[in-house]
C-alpha cells in the first residue's frame, strides 16, 4: 500500500465529487482528489507554521531570562484533519507560552530555563502566586490556561506529529524512541531537567519547540469550574468602555459598549449571560443582543439587558468605567453525564426516598449531554459531606431518588445545591470520583472542542482503550490538568493523555506560564 504524495501548495478548491462522476482510484482518481488537495493544503500550512514559531528569551523585571515560544496564530479549517475534524473553521493561536515545565526561584517565582528541576506538588494556588510573581516586557505572565493547551494540541495535529508526540512516559524515557542514550533525559532532584531529552519530545520536533508536553507530570491548567461538579464555565474578557452601569438600576433596555482584545468571534450574539467581577461589587446579567462594531472587532455593544440576574437577584449594582466582563459559557465536561441544581431545598431533609424540583441555572447557557433517567446515580456536596443517590423516576422537573447510595451517609442539604451525576461509561472511584479512558472522538461545541475535551469515555482499565484518563472529582477544585504521567506506559499520545476532568491532588503536578493578556477566554 502507497500513500499519496503531498506538495505544500494551497489549493483554491476542494472539488466535489457528482453523482455523474465514475469512482476510480490510484494517485489521480477520483477518489484521490479530494484528500490529495487537502493534504496539500495541510503540507502548506504546517510549513507557514514552521517559518513563523518563534523561540525567545525574554527577561523578567528582575533581570532573568526565560525561555517562551511564540505560538502564531493559524487556521485549521474545518474538515481539513479528516472527516469533520474540525467541526468548523477554527482561529487559533497567536500567544507566548514557556518552552519549558516551570521551576520555582527561590520558591516565589516560576522561571522557564533549561537543564533545570522543574517544580512537582505545588497547588494551583501555589503555582498561579509563582507566576503572578513574574513580569515580562512589562507584561505578567498566568498559568496556562485550557484553551491554550487545547490550541497547542490542534497546532501538534496540524504539524503531523500528534500520533507520534513523545515525553518521558517511563522514567527518563519514552519507549517509541530509540534505545540509546541520546533518546534518555537526564535526571534531576525530581524528575528529569528541563530540555535534557530528544528533540522528539518537542511539540514540533525541532529545538525552537515547546519541550516535553507529555510525561513526567501532570500540568495545572487554569481554569473555571462552575463550583466543582464536572461543571466548566468559560468565556470572554472584556472590560466596560462606558458609563451606562454607573447606577445601581434594573432596565431591561440597558445598553452599554465593551472591549476585549482578542475580538468576541466566539462570543453569542443572543442570550448570552455576563459575570461583571469588580470588588467589591458582583453582578450577573442576560442580554438579548450583541453586536460588534464592523470597523473594530475589538469593540462590541450589548444591549436588552437584564441586570441582577440569577445570583444575587432582581437589582443591578453600580460598576466603574473599565470593569471587567467575565463571558460564561457553562458546561458539563464528563461525557454522557448531567449536571444541575436541586431547587428550593429540596434534599435539605433525610426522607427517603426523596422528590425534589431539579433546574438548570446558569447551564442553559453552554452544554450537557445528558439528562436525569431512572438508574442514574449522582452526588451532592455540602461542607463536606457527600451523599449519593439513585434516581428511580423522572416526571417532568420531579425527581425521586433513593438516599446514602454506594454506603454513603444520608445528609440534609440545605438550600439550591449543585448535584452531578456519575458517568455510566466511567468508573466510579469514590465519592465523587470518576476515572475513564478517552475513545478517541473530540467534543464539537465550539468552545470544548477548541480545548479538545473528549467526546466519549470508557471504562477505566479497559481492554485495548486508548489511554487518555479523566479523572473528576467534583469537590470545588478550581483548575483542570493535562499533560500526563511517567507511569502510563507505551504507545501514549497527546490526544490520549489529555485530562479532562477537574484538578486533583497528585505530587507529580508541574505547570507552565503564558504571557498575559490572557488569551480572550
Amino acid at each position: 500500500m502507497s500513500n499519496l504524495p503531498e506538495q505544500p501548495v494551497w489549493e483554491d478548491g476542494i472539488y466535489q465529487i457528482e453523482d455523474s462522476d465514475v469512482s476510480s482510484g490510484g494517485e489521480d482518481g477520483l477518489f484521490n482528489v479530494q484528500p490529495k488537495a487537502l493534504a496539500n493544503r495541510t503540507a502548506w500550512l504546517k510549513r507557514q507554521l514552521e517559518n513563523m514559531t518563534l523561540a525567545v528569551r525574554m527577561a523578567d523585571a528582575d533581570g532573568d531570562v526565560h525561555d517562551m515560544v511564540y505560538v502564531p496564530r493559524f487556521t485549521v479549517l474545518a474538515g481539513s484533519l479528516g472527516v469533520n475534524r474540525p467541526s468548523r473553521n477554527m482561529e487559533l493561536g497567536g500567544f507566548l507560552v514557556d518552552m519549558y515545565p516551570n521551576l520555582v526561584d527561590g520558591s516565589t517565582k516560576a522561571c522557564s530555563q533549561p537543564m533545570a528541576a522543574p517544580a512537582f506538588g505545588a497547588s494551583l494556588g501555589g503555582c498561579q502566586a509563582a507566576a503572578g510573581n513574574r513580569s515580562v516586557s512589562g507584561g505578567g505572565v498566568h498559568v496556562m490556561t485550557a484553551v491554550e493547551w487545547g490550541h497547542l494540541g490542534w497546532l501538534v495535529e496540524v504539524y503531523g506529529r500528534m500520533g507520534v508526540l513523545r515525553g518521558p512516559l517511563d522514567g527518563q524515557i519514552d519507549p517509541r524512541d530509540a534505545e540509546d542514550w541520546a533518546a534518555a533525559g537526564v535526571e534531576g532532584t525530581d524528575g528529569l531537567l528541563t530540555g535534557s531529552g530528544p528533540l522528539s519530545w518537542r511539540h514540533n520536533g525541532r529545538y525552537d519547540g515547546i519541550d516535553m508536553l507529555i510525561g513526567g507530570w501532570w500540568h495545572h491548567l487554569q481554569a473555571h469550574p462552575v463550583g466543582g461538579y464536572g461543571g466548566f464555565g468559560l468565556g470572554g474578557c472584556a472590560l466596560v468602555r462606558e458609563a451606562e452601569l454607573a447606577e445601581a438600576i434594573d432596565d431591561v433596555e440597558t445598553t452599554f459598549l465593551i472591549s476585549s482584545p482578542q475580538g468576541f468571534e466566539l462570543w453569542p450574539t443572543a442570550n448570552g449571560l455576563l459575570v461583571l467581577d469588580q470588588v467589591p461589587n458582583r453582578e450577573w446579567m442576560t442580554y438579548s443582543q450583541l453586536v460588534v462594531d464592523p470597523g473594530d472587532p475589538t469593540v462590541a455593544t450589548i444591549s436588552l439587558v437584564e441586570r441582577g440576574a440569577y445570583y444575587g437577584g432582581g437589582t443591578g449594582v453600580a460598576h466603574l468605567l473599565g470593569a471587567r466582563v467575565l463571558l460564561q459559557q457553562n458546561h458539563h465536561l464528563v461525557p454522557g453525564g448531567w449536571r444541575g441544581f436541586c431547587l428550593a431545598g429540596g434534599l435539605n431533609n433525610t426522607t427517603d426516598p426523596v422528590t425534589f424540583t431539579f433546574g438548570l441555572k446558569e447551564l442553559v447557557h453552554g452544554t450537557q449531554d445528558a439528562s436525569p433517567s431512572p438508574g442514574d446515580v449522582f452526588c451532592v456536596l455540602h461542607d463536606g459531606n457527600y451523599e449519593d443517590l439513585v434516581v428511580t423516576e423522572v416526571v417532568g422537573e420531579q425527581i425521586t431518588a433513593t438516599r446514602g447510595a454506594n454506603g454513603t451517609p444520608v445528609a440534609a442539604h440545605p438550600g439550591d445545591i449543585e448535584i452531578a451525576s456519575y458517568s455510566p461509561a466511567m468508573t466510579r472511584v469514590g465519592v465523587g470520583q470518576m476515572e475513564g479512558v478517552q475513545t478517541g472522538a473530540l467534543r464539537q461545541h465550539q468552545d470544548l472542542e477548541e480545548m479538545r475535551f473528549p467526546a466519549a469515555v470508557s471504562p477505566a482499565g479497559a481492554a485495548g482503550a486508548p489511554r487518555l484518563f479523566i479523572d473528576l472529582r467534583i469537590d470545588g477544585s478550581r483548575g483542570l490538568l493535562r499533560g500526563g504521567s511517567r507511569v502510563l506506559g507505551r504507545g501514549t499520545t497527546l490526544d490520549e493523555m489529555a485530562l479532562g476532568g477537574l484538578a486533583i491532588s497528585l505530587d507529580e503536578v508541574g505547570f507552565r506560564c503564558g504571557r498575559d493578556p490572557q488569551m480572550g477566554r
